[in-house]
């Protein structure tokens, strides 16, 4: 009878253990910490990551075989937009690009002669259908952006998203997404015209 008693304290005395454990568990949960864990160092809060983003538009110069900055473009000509990030926070942070999905991430904010030029009609379908799917499809490019230092992204045609323009003054603001629920970036406005 004395060795089933003993058995008993010591199968209520388990479960009694198992149960303060697990209140503990629930308490250092419920406080945003795991058992064990070493205290770290806070993650940036991906919402409000500072990344500026700067565009101007290239073409490509025979002159010096590389893309030089430009003002004025004749009518058909392809209208280039280079893309530079700089990270403005305190810490190293990664983003990452996509090259075969950039419509998701890239909005261009078009204004001919101070009027908003609205996107062709077959492509708002194509953005109303991503804006309301995950479109995580493609392939991406990662970069690391160092504190303060300006690193090119690359470069997307305006044509993407407009038909040909007419001739006039054009102001060119870009919007891009970063994958996940972040805040979007807006670029700085560039001006340009369009002659016959």
């Amino acid at each position: 009878m004395k060795y089933r008693v003993n058995k008993t304290i010591q199968y209520t005395a388990r479960i009694c253990g198992l149960f303060v454990t697990l209140i503990l568990a629930g308490v250092l949960v419920a406080h945003g910490q795991q058992p064990n864990d070493k205290p770290s160092a806070k993650k940036p809060d991906l919402a409000a990551r500072n990344i500026e983003v700067t565009i101007r538009l290239v073409a490509y110069s025979r002159k010096t075989f590389t893309d030089v900055p430009v003002d004025h473009f004749k009518v058909g000509d392809p209208i280039n937009i280079e893309v530079v990030f700089t990270n403005r926070m305190e810490n190293t942070t990664d983003v990452d690009i996509s090259s075969g999905n950039y419509v998701f991430q890239w909005r261009p904010r078009l204004l001919k002669d101070g009027k908003l030029l609205h996107y062709p009609e077959g492509l708002s379908k194509r953005l109303e259908k991503v804006d309301n799917n995950e479109p995580f499809y493609g392939s991406r490019v990662f970069h690391r952006l160092e504190p303060g230092k300006p690193e090119l992204i690359g470069s997307l045609g305006l044509n993407e998203w407009y038909d040909a323009l007419a001739p006039g003054h054009y102001e060119l603001t870009m919007w891009h997404r970063f994958w996940g629920k972040e805040k979007p970036a807006k670029s700085n406005t560039v001006t340009f015209e369009i002659v016959p």
